[in-house]
């Protein structure tokens, strides 16, 4: 690889300016994509950094650019007088920039006879494509991909600053980044790699591949560990180039319109699976013991090693399936993919390993059950969820009833301003009286309703209310299996007056009846069964024989015992609080009433909440310093979710 100067981090534009001033160009030629360039920052920061210098601007490219726009860029640069070009940009705008340089190199040299020395700068502001790190550039021309490969396509200078990558949206986010850590992947397993390479690909993977799970609430820290990350992963791919998940790829972006990161994605866990599954019979390169060494250390650091675990991790991101309804024509599919393309795989590919690849595309999109719900998903499951929260709200208002943030929603409004970014749900309290108007109400909001056993609703089994949306469909438990939609959970206040031991022993009467109640509603499936026998767990199967042959014909026994004593709560008096349906220790869940006196408002994802007054007492006996932020392993929902669909009911 040429000499590359870069510069990572916050510092990182201070020290362009050091390298600009170095330089004293006469004019600069700045390339730059269109509205993200204003959004992400980069507009007003250059504009601060370039005053002073003559600069033509030039952004007339497309998202896939063409050679012909290069050419005019190339016209443009030459006209403008400038002596330096800097791309501001994702792999679009870097690359157009590259290719406006190597082409103006060359059109000075065939007209002046000598080469002239023209200082390309590279920003990125996305983190995935590495393109400030290597010497190709793609473009299209007659509507076909080509990759434009030369040393001065590289360029001189790569400025990585994070604050630029920090307006791109989670799909972006995504499939930039997950781009990024297959490059690495790719330069581990491919024949041409060597030391260097790898230095640099694991040195990427070990910024990366734990960061981009966390897509959906990145700091600016984990930001600067993508964008640093990908500088790397550029690094090692520049060496090594790509290898079959590539390959197989740019089809899927140039016919079927998928991004190339997701495009990437689809093919990967098979060729994660194949590759590793290499053996010194059909290895392509020519020593396997350094490959097996290779690919140990690969294993070591991703912390998996089959296709399965591979699809998990990109199940998570939510990038792993083709689009359910998609044709997609396989034998014209399989015929554009560049055999030049796969020379650096480990592994080749032939007819048989094509069919199994587009065995495994076509499986993983029929899937509908054991699939990870992926952080896309989960971002769109939040919208729905405070657009319900957002119903919940007005209908409280437009009916008199008092409501207050609860639980970790309570927290999320405090210490985030919305929810808390893993968390997925929101409980609301309510005190008694308004509680047992909200189980008289009959008209809800179109779409809307609530669920209790109170109400007699069909086997459900929770202990307080449920504002639903009917209009989506949501199963929180396998056990149960009970089709809620997405929901806020409404967990009545009930006066008291403090004596933890006597509500402790009331509490635990109340829950049990309960208990007991939910226990005759849980339906087996023939695999629960099948497990217990299998593992011998006889625990298991008592407990299964007596909640499906005696509790499923007391359930409403137990559930009428269960109305008298709720209802009973509504004559309680005392100077407390008890939230009795909660999971938390009786001591924990009574509260003040001078805590809920009077109530206070934050924003809380672009809706305005209430808590009450004391929400700092209250919060601190539940959870003690609530605003530490819990160490990075423990950030993880503990509900058991399974989303079957938000735009429709399926029962």
């Amino acid at each position: 690889m040429s000499d590359q100067y870069h510069f990572i981090g916050n510092d990182a534009l201070e020290s362009l300016k050091k390298v600009l001033d170095g330089l004293a160009p006469s004019g600069i030629f700045l390339v730059h994509g269109h509205k993200s360039y204003s959004d992400c920052g980069a507009a007003e920061a250059m504009g601060s950094l370039l005053k002073g210098y003559e600069v033509t601007e030039f952004d007339a490219f497309s998202s896939n650019p063409k050679y012909e726009e290069a050419e005019a860029g190339c016209e443009a640069f030459i006209a403008s007088g400038a002596d330096v070009v800097i791309g501001v940009g994702g792999g679009s705008g870097m690359d157009i920039a590259k290719a406006i340089r190597h082409l103006a190199a060359a059109r000075i040299e065939a007209v002046t006879g000598s080469k002239k020395m023209i200082p390309l700068v590279a920003i990125p502001t996305t983190s995935g494509t590495g393109a400030e790190a290597t010497k190709f550039a793609v473009l299209y021309k007659d509507g076909k991909k080509m990759s434009m490969e030369a040393e001065d396509v590289l360029p001189d200078y790569a400025v990585v600053y994070p604050p630029f990558t920090c307006s791109s949206n989670l799909y972006l986010t995504i499939c930039a980044g997950f781009d990024a850590i297959a490059q690495a992947i790719e330069s581990v397993w491919s024949v041409g790699a060597t030391e260097e390479s790898c230095s640099y690909a694991f040195k990427a993977l070990g910024l990366m591949w734990k960061t981009l799970p966390k897509a959906a609430y990145m700091t600016l820290e984990d930001r600067a560990k993508m964008a640093e990350g990908a500088y790397w992963a550029g690094r090692a791919i520049n060496i090594t180039r790509t290898t079959a998940p590539h390959a197989y790829s740019y089809t899927f972006t140039s016919e079927y319109l998928y991004p190339h990161g997701h495009a990437v994605a689809l093919t990967f866990p098979f060729f994660f699976g194949y590759n590793l599954g290499c053996t010194v019979s059909d290895y392509s390169g020519k020593d396997f013991g350094e490959y097996t060494d290779r690919i140990s250390r690969l294993k070591e650091v991703l912390g998996m090693s089959t296709a399965a675990e591979m699809l998990a991790y990109v199940d998570r991101l939510g990038i792993s399936e083709l689009r359910r309804n998609q044709d997609i024509d396989w034998d014209s599919y399989l015929d554009s993919v560049n055999p030049d393309r796969l020379a650096n795989n480990p592994r080749p590919m032939d007819a048989i390993s094509n069919a199994l690849l587009v065995r495994d595309l076509e499986k993983n999109r029929s899937r509908k059950t054991d699939r990870v719900i992926s952080i896309l998903f989960m971002q769109e499951f939040k919208e729905v969820l405070l657009r319900t929260l957002g119903s919940f709200m007005d209908f409280c208002s437009a009916n008199g009833l008092r409501w207050y943030l609860a639980y970790g929603g309570a927290i999320g409004a405090v210490r985030h301003k919305g929810m808390v970014p893993w968390d997925d749900d929101i409980d609301v309290y309510m005190p008694r009286e308004d509680y047992e108007k909200l189980l008289k109400i009959d008209a809800f909001p179109d779409g809307y309703g609530i669920l209790a056993a109170r109400r007699g609703d069909y086997d459900v089994p929770f202990s307080y209310i449920k504002y639903v949306d009917r209009r989506t469909s949501l199963q929180e438990m396998w056990k149960y299996r009970v089709d809620t939609g997405v929901f806020v959970d409404v967990f009545p206040l009930d006066s008291c007056d403090g004596d933890v031991s006597a509500i402790d022993a009331f509490r635990k009467k109340y829950l049990k009846i309960f208990q007991l109640y939910k226990r005759g509603t849980r339906k087996y499936r023939f695999e629960d069964w099948k497990k217990s026998w299998e593992r011998l767990d006889f625990h298991a199967i008592c407990v299964a024989v007596i909640d499906r042959c005696i509790l499923r014909y007391l359930r409403y026994w137990y559930r009428s015992r269960f109305n008298k004593m709720d209802e009973s709560l509504a004559g309680s008096e005392g100077d407390y609080y008890v939230s009795l349906g909660s999971p938390y220790p009786t001591f924990k869940e009574i509260y003040s009433k001078e805590w809920f006196k009077d109530t206070t408002t934050m924003q809380f994802d672009g809706l305005e909440v209430q808590l009450p007054a004391g929400y700092d007492s209250l919060l601190r006996q539940i959870y003690g310093d609530y605003m530490q932020m819990p160490p990075e392993d423990k950030r993880e929902s503990d509900h058991h979710h399974y989303i079957l669909d938000l735009k429709r009911k399926l029962s």
